[in-house]
């Protein structure tokens, strides 16, 4: 067989397999069930090439996310049930604001210096300016959000609640764009139905709640206020990930020659060609060769267990930095520093059972550190994948909370109605939206990417081979 031959044949070879990886793009009048329909089969072809174990731990991350955020909210309620409503001062909000967020700074940091006694990986980065910025903006984040919306939750109906909450998918679509340079383009029908059945679905879970009085204007101020803080929560899950994919650097595979000779004359190998078979091409591949990185960073594992780290430990500095806009005119819950600093030691007080009457808080808040400290986790190796997706089966947590209630009374604690019919409506909407906005992910990231979320390479989160439809 010639060389021209050969050419040819590989030439041949390449334009069949392009043929196949790539779907043309499909034209633009196509229906919305057209495009569900070949959507879905781009992303069944992705999750095909993932291992039964991959697929059982993306399958696992998303209970835990939904489950450990609906026990936030349970268990949360427990640990405002435990504090005496008479008695000394007790501001209960930014008690457990402060005191979950600085103990999950020292559990996490305390595991992250033990993790890198135990496997020394590399800490370049953890010296970087980059590393510090982006720590302070995951902190920062975090802080602000709290600060403003348990503020303002108090004096927004819960209708308006429920529907602010549904924007925190657009924000985070627009930090993705703004941040990484996402090349894939939104407007999409898939993306639009996706979002407009998690708002269905929001709606339907709080249309008990709604009520036709009108809005003063006291409560359309803190309206936006609540609007403000979903804005920096949002940018929370864009800037983890960024943490996470700025500083992973893929570790080279170890290979042997004979098996990368064989990667490398794939094509030739296949078409069994003489020069194969003869062993006559010549490819010079060190054995190990380990890649010259471009950027300081680490290991993928690492890279995430920093981010939790460093994100936590920002967050419960910053959290008391901002402490004192509790005291604000208006804006605060307590009319000076001084009732501020008394309410929040009362409340470490109470929360450890050192104040009479507490019997039980101390028990009530370990169960919602604990679902804090899950959570958190499973939203960080969620948001390295999809800060959008991770937005989205978010919005599961709570009617996911008020079917949880309704079958199981003794959590409720509040003794509020939930109506059953409008939470499991809620919870099948939503969800339906979240599949359908997964779908589309998955179908426009590339044959590749879901393998992401359980092996965590070193993704780029745009990708050009697919247009959104």
């Amino acid at each position: 067989m010639t060389a021209t031959t050969e050419t040819a044949l590989l030439r041949d070879a390449d334009k069949a397999k392009s043929a196949c990886s790539e779907a043309p793009p499909p034209s633009e009048t196509v229906s919305t069930v057209s495009a569900l329909t070949m959507h879905f089969r781009r992303a069944m072809a992705s999750y095909r090439k993932l291992t039964k174990l991959q697929v059982f731990a993306i399958v696992i991350l998303l209970i835990i996310n939904v489950v450990s955020g609906a026990g936030q909210l349970l268990t949360l309620n427990k640990v405002v049930a435990a504090f005496p409503s008479n008695g000394p001062i007790i501001n209960v909000p930014f008690t457990i604001l402060t005191l979950s967020s600085t103990l999950t700074a020292v559990i996490t940091m305390f595991c992250f210096i033990v993790y890198c006694i135990v496997k020394r990986p590399n800490l370049r980065f953890v010296f970087t300016l980059k590393n510090l910025v982006l720590s302070a903006g995951l902190g920062f984040t975090v802080a602000l959000n709290g600060i403003l919306i348990v503020s303002a939750t108090g004096n927004v109906p819960e209708i308006l609640q429920a529907f602010l909450l549904s924007t925190t998918v657009i924000w985070t679509f627009l930090f993705v764009k703004l941040m990484f340079g996402e090349k894939r383009s939104y407007k999409s029908p898939l993306v639009a139905l996706s979002f407009l059945l998690s708002l269905a679905g929001i709606l339907v879970g709080s249309a008990s709640k709604f009520t036709a009085s009108g809005m003063s204007l006291n409560t359309g101020l803190w309206t936006l206020v609540f609007a403000a803080g979903l804005i920096p929560g949002a940018l929370n899950g864009v800037v983890s990930a960024k943490f996470m994919r700025d500083f992973t650097i893929e570790e080279p595979e170890k290979k042997s020659i004979s098996k990368r000779l064989l990667e490398e004359n794939d094509s030739l190998i296949r078409y069994g060609t003489e020069s194969a078979a003869t062993g006559s091409v010549q490819v010079q591949i060190p054995v190990e060769a380990a890649p010259t990185p471009s950027k300081v960073g680490t290991d993928a594992a690492t890279a995430k267990f920093a981010c939790l780290a460093f994100g936590s430990l920002s967050q419960a500095i910053l959290m008391f930095c901002l402490l004192p806009a509790s005291a604000l005119p208006w804006f605060g819950t307590a009319p000076n520093l001084h009732v501020l600093g008394e309410g929040l030691v009362n409340g470490y007080k109470c929360t450890f059972d050192a104040l009479p009457d507490c019997d039980g808080a101390l028990v009530a808040f370990l169960a919602f550190l604990t679902t804090f400290i899950v959570n958190a986790v499973a939203n960080l190796w969620l948001n390295y994948y999809s800060p959008a997706m991770t937005s989205m089966v978010g919005e599961l947590t709570a009617p996911f909370s008020a079917v949880a209630l309704i079958a199981i009374p003794a959590l409720n604690v509040r003794h509020k109605a939930y109506n059953v019919g409008e939470s499991v409506g809620a919870v099948l909407l939503i969800t339906l939206g979240s599949v359908i906005y997964t779908v589309w992910e998955e179908s426009t990231r590339g044959g590749e990417a879901a393998a992401t979320l359980a092996v965590s390479p070193n993704a780029e989160v745009a990708s050009d081979a697919n247009p959104a439809v």
